[in-house]
């Protein structure tokens, strides 16, 4: 299935978009307040190569490395670091979803036609090294050496975009690989040894930091929201706090609907029956199951 050569690391991928004229070294110097984002910016929009900035600075303190940016401003660029070409990406999520639903096995010939599809599923397990530069030991790293662009006017400072934060369950073992969750978050640099992470509420690691797991319950309703399938949501409606309050705008920005679980005097109730009856027939007529069973408001 894969096209393109592997790529080992991230040197290599680089090193592979430069030989095809894909990666635009800058060597002036360029302030990682502000402006290094609107040269990124500008790019993106181009269509434009990755870039690698050389001299990057801030209050005229030169970094101590270079910042590549831009890496996935272009769909082919994107498919390549998935070592294919943008012709192949339909094939790559045919079998993905071969993989994550894969239709029962009919005779011998149907399951040697999916062999191929399963060599690259092992080909793609993660290998554990023993010995590699991320396992060298050091000293404590100082996060304030690593040349975090502030994006934008009104950050409150230096921010890490693009990290891996890996976590765990408070108690778990460090062996227990299978319990990890791996994320990306936005990380604000306040020192040499500390960073605050933007948790999504419905995300891994904030399940994680929370000390919440997973329930069956969370999870058809990321899948609602995964395939684009209504989701309604009963929300009680007091006591909410600002974290209520900024969940319940998350939800509503992924799709989901709010619906507070509040009576319809216009229908003049005579008792609950009839209150929890009109609640439950209006969640769902939100579902689009079928025809409308809630009494609507006339006017």
């Amino acid at each position: 299935m894969r096209q393109l050569p592997p790529f080992p690391d991230l040197r290599a991928f680089l090193h592979w978009l430069e030989g095809r004229g894909d990666m635009l070294g800058v060597d002036q110097p360029v302030e990682l307040r502000h402006e290094m984002t609107a040269l990124q910016l500008g790019a993106l929009r181009a269509g434009g190569p990755a870039l690698r900035f050389d001299h990057a600075h801030t209050g005229g303190t030169r970094a101590r490395m270079p910042v590549v940016a831009n890496l996935f401003g272009t769909r082919a660029r994107v498919a390549a670091g998935l070592g294919m070409t943008l012709a192949d990406l339909p094939m790559l999520g045919e079998v993905l979803a071969a993989l994550r639903a894969p239709a029962p096995v009919e005779g011998v010939r149907d399951a040697l036609s999916r062999w191929p599809m399963l060599q690259a599923a092992l080909r793609a397990r993660p290998r554990i090294c023993r010995s590699a530069p991320v396992q060298e030991a050091r000293d404590i790293a100082d996060l304030t050496q690593i040349p975090a662009q502030t994006p934008w006017p009104l950050d409150a400072g230096p921010l890490i975009t693009w990290p891996v934060v890996i976590t765990r369950p408070h108690g778990t073992q460090a062996d227990q690989i299978a319990r990890y969750n791996l994320g990306v978050y936005r990380a604000q640099v306040l020192g040499p040894d500390r960073l605050i992470l933007r948790w999504l509420a419905h995300r891994g690691g904030a399940a994680i930091a929370s000390g919440l797991d997973d329930t069956l319950l969370t999870r058809a309703a990321g899948v609602q929201l995964k395939e684009r399938r209504p989701l309604v949501l009963l929300a009680r409606e007091a006591p909410l706090t600002l974290a209520h309050l900024r969940n319940m705008t998350a939800v509503t920005e992924m799709g989901g609907i709010i619906l507070p679980p509040v009576p319809a005097f216009y229908l003049k109730p005579d008792n609950v029956q009839a209150i929890t009856a009109q609640i439950a027939a209006r969640a769902v007529d939100l579902l689009r199951l079928g025809a409308a069973q809630a009494n609507a408001w006339q006017g």
